[in-house]
């Protein structure tokens, strides 16, 4: 995997119907959200003209997303299920427009994203994809790496001019869902920016990659400890482009296509029973070994330094989709959601890290709280940083 599929979480694309039902977050009366302002303002990452998608992070999971062009526009609505999500837009981007979110919880409405994301131009040659490999016979994923993003991609089973899957990079790394991959084929992956617009259109292709054999013996996922009341499960151990069924009390809850070898699924609200997973290429896993799910959260962790005069922190160590709640001297300046890995957020109405504020971070899943952070003062001043890190009890 490279550099760009590791900065950036590798979702499951979950089958199961639960991401195609409205959602409302489950919140926690403990953390009263009274107004807008208290809401992180959601995070759009950058795309190049053409883009016909984007990528949104930094908000609660099942908020209500909204994507504005210069501020007033409305150009995509969506509701999604993770704290991070592709939108699609209701038109292509032009170079230079202003590209902001909102989330809404309850009726509030946070403010718009802190830095507008203004759309770029494509350089006169466009990176070389990267596909990557492996794949493997039977599975339905071609992950694509070094894009530009916002442009169309595509994958192709070399020797055939028909594509077997297509997406839209909204990210320098994308996973392309794709018909069941054949044994003894090579496949590889075209990025277009602009397609169809005259005097716009370029693309890349990348190099061939082989589809590998189905192992005899598929492995069975490890299923990474589940918390009660959690609606997301993390697995790792996956083959790229199996299918997954995560099981509880002997029934299916969750299913997908791994994108990669960890992933997060979409489940209803676990119970205490244990919890198991199997995989499936041409032949299927065993299933996993059992885990009982936990009713404890970790503590989170705020990374340093955090410098006045900015707006935003990020969060380390959270369980996907739990709650970030972000405090500022006592008060809530933040609300958003977890994903894999680090997750960057800020506080709401137009905030600023002002020299010495205390910044400390809790997360929670229904009625479940982790432990309050250790609290970070902002302050980059290289003088001042020695001994500007306390925990706080409680």
């Amino acid at each position: 995997m490279t550099s760009a599929a590791r900065i950036l979480p590798i979702l499951l694309l979950s089958a199961t119907s639960l991401r195609a039902q409205p959602q409302q977050p489950t919140l926690n009366g403990e953390f009263p959200i009274p107004n807008g302002r208290v809401l992180s303002p959601p995070i759009v990452l950058p795309v190049g003209e053409c883009a016909k998608a984007v990528h949104i992070t930094g908000y609660i999971p099942h908020a209500i997303i909204r994507v504005f062009a210069h501020g007033t526009e409305l150009i995509g609505t969506a509701n999604p299920y993770f704290a991070e999500t592709d939108i699609t837009l209701t038109r292509q981007l032009n170079a230079g427009e202003s590209i902001t979110a909102t989330q809404e919880v309850i009726g509030k409405v946070s403010s718009p994203s802190v830095d507008p994301m203004i759309v770029s131009s494509y350089p006169v040659t466009l990176n070389k994809p990267i596909a990557l490999a492996p794949v493997y016979a039977c599975g339905r994923v071609v992950p694509a790496d070094h894009l530009n993003a916002g442009t169309q991609i595509s994958a192709f089973q070399q020797g055939n001019s028909a594509a077997i899957g297509n997406a839209n990079a909204t990210q320098p790394w994308q996973p392309i869902v794709t018909s069941a991959l054949v044994p003894n084929t090579n496949v590889f992956v075209r990025q277009t920016a602009c397609r169809g617009v005259a005097g716009h259109e370029k693309h890349a292709d990348s190099a061939a990659i082989p589809v590998s054999p189905s192992p005899t013996t598929v492995p069975p996922p490890v299923v990474e400890k589940p918390l009660v009341g959690a609606d997301a499960v993390t697995l790792h151990g996956l083959l790229t482009g199996s299918g997954v069924d995560v099981s509880e009390s002997g029934g299916v809850i969750g299913s997908g296509l791994a994108t990669g070898d960890r992933n997060y699924v979409a489940v209803p609200k676990i119970t205490s029973a244990p919890v198991t997973a199997i995989q499936k290429l041409c032949t299927s896993s065993s299933p996993s070994t059992p885990v009982t799910p936990t009713t404890t959260l970790s503590t989170p962790k705020i990374l340093t330094p955090v410098c006045e005069g900015t707006h935003y922190v990020t969060v380390r160590g959270a369980y996907v989709n739990s709650i970030l709640v972000l405090f500022r001297n006592g008060i809530i300046a933040g609300m958003a959601g977890a994903t894999l890995g680090d997750v960057k957020m800020a506080p709401g109405g137009g905030v600023v890290w002002n020299l010495g504020d205390e910044i400390y971070v809790r997360q929670y899943v229904g009625p479940i709280q982790s432990q309050i952070s250790a609290s970070v003062y902002a302050n980059c001043s290289g003088q001042n940083r020695r001994g500007l890190l306390f925990i706080r009890h409680v």
